[in-house]
This record gives C-alpha cells, sequence and structure tokens, in this order.
C-alpha cells in the first residue's frame, strides 16, 4: 500500500505540473482607432477653467499619421488655463465579472500639437480614459509634444495608474482606482490642455491610433482541466483495484 500511495502522489504531482506547463500566456485582447468616425463614440465630456474657452471636436480625413485623425480646436483669450476633454467609444466594453479579471492594460496613442500664437504649454500628454460604473478614470503616459510633428507614447498601466477624473470640476483623486477585477468597463481617450498666454491663441490637437490591449489573468486551458479530472478518476479507480 505505500508503494502504491507513492505511485499516485506521484502522478498526481506530475500532472499538477503538466497543467501548470500547459497554461496559456497572459491573454489579451486589443481595441484599436485609426480613423476616429465620431459615430463611434458617446458625447464628449468638455471641462475648461473658463467659460470663455471655445472647444471643437472633429475627424479629420487627412493630416493624421497616416490618414484619419481626431481633432479637438480650442480658443484661448489671454490668461492661463486648463481644459479636459474626453470620448469614450462606444463598442469598446469589457466585463472581469465575465470575461474574467485585468492584470494590466497596455496603452498607446499618437499625438501632435499645431498652434501659430505666443503661449507656454503646462501640460500636454497622452492620456487612457475608463468609464466604469459612471465614473471616469484617467491615466497618463507622459510625452513631451513638440509642435508640428507627431510624437508617440505608450505604456502598461495598472488599476492604481487611474485616478477618479470630475468633468464636472476638472479635478482628479488618484485614491481612488477603476475595478480591474468587476464592473463594466468602457474605453476611449482624453486630453488636458493648460497654457498660459499673452493674447488669444487657437490650437489644434490631433490624436491618431488609439490603441488598448487588455492583459487578462491566465486560466487553465479546459483540456487541462479535462486532463486533470480523468487522470484523477482513473488514478482513483486503481488505487480501488490494487486495495
Amino acid at each position: 500500500m505505500r508503494c502504491a500511495s507513492g505511485v499516485l502522489a506521484t502522478l498526481l504531482g506530475s500532472l499538477l505540473l503538466l497543467c501548470f506547463l500547459s497554461q496559456p500566456a497572459t491573454a489579451g485582447i486589443t481595441f484599436y482607432d485609426g480613423t476616429f468616425d465620431l459615430n463611434n463614440y458617446g458625447p464628449a465630456q468638455i471641462w475648461s477653467s473658463d467659460p470663455s474657452v471655445v472647444t471643437s471636436i472633429q475627424q479629420i480625413t487627412s493630416g493624421g499619421n497616416p490618414g484619419d485623425a481626431l481633432q479637438i480646436n480650442l480658443t484661448f483669450q489671454a490668461g492661463t488655463y486648463d481644459s479636459w476633454q474626453g470620448l469614450i467609444h462606444n463598442s469598446w466594453s469589457y466585463n472581469p465579472l465575465i470575461q474574467g479579471a485585468l492584470t494590466s492594460i497596455t496603452f498607446s496613442e499618437d499625438k501632435l500639437v499645431h498652434t501659430d500664437g505666443d503661449f507656454q504649454l503646462q501640460g500636454s500628454n497622452i492620456r487612457a480614459l475608463i468609464l466604469q460604473g459612471g465614473s471616469y478614470y484617467v491615466a497618463l503616459v507622459p510625452v513631451d509634444p513638440i509642435l508640428e510633428q507627431w510624437v508617440s507614447g505608450s505604456g502598461t498601466l495598472l488599476a492604481t495608474d487611474f485616478g477618479l477624473l470630475d468633468f464636472s470640476s476638472g479635478t482628479t483623486d488618484f485614491s481612488k482606482h477603476p475595478n480591474f477585477s468587476g464592473g463594466e468597463m468602457d474605453f476611449g481617450l482624453a486630453n488636458e490642455f493648460g497654457v498660459e498666454l499673452n493674447g488669444q491663441v487657437d490650437f489644434s490637437i490631433e490624436y491618431d491610433n488609439l490603441m488598448y490591449t487588455l492583459n487578462q489573468q491566465s486560466t487553465p486551458e479546459p483540456s487541462s482541466i479535462l486532463l486533470l479530472g480523468s487522470a484523477m478518476i482513473g488514478a482513483g479507480a486503481w488505487r480501488r483495484r490494487r486495495g
């Protein structure tokens, strides 16, 4: 019996190791937009520190990186301003409760800033935006803008990299994060633009090649689970026969 028990333990240990080794690498779901048809997006969320700021958002069919792109147009008077714009894609949805918890999100985007005015730029990065449970969460990927040149940025973001963004006040709270393990999430982009101006200045900020890869926690393949279950049943039957 000792020999049988030892053989059984070895067999089960080997099968568990086999199932562990046969688990797939972290899976991922990718969302991508390089054309920015605004019919694919929900209503824009817009906040500005001053009501005199004029904001418009449009799709452009040339001048992107390459081809179509999203263009955000801003007009400021003399002074210091901060403004936010946010868009959520209508079909970029993911529910961790059904589809599996996320470990991280890999985000990338291209950006171009155009202006012909006198200004001092206070901040302009690329930002991922999540809508979950009626709340918006934003995370930034640092990118130094170069006027009239496309710049690219990418990064892998954890839930703690996102902070709660209130579009009614333009404030962010990085002590509050989205839940990567529960609740449907929708994805899009956010733009924050802070400037100090000596006179009226028009800006256009263009975005292209927006991409999210949702990195899921690994789960055992069904075939591995079936293999383990069948082997355990067989091993139990073999042990009874030996007994």
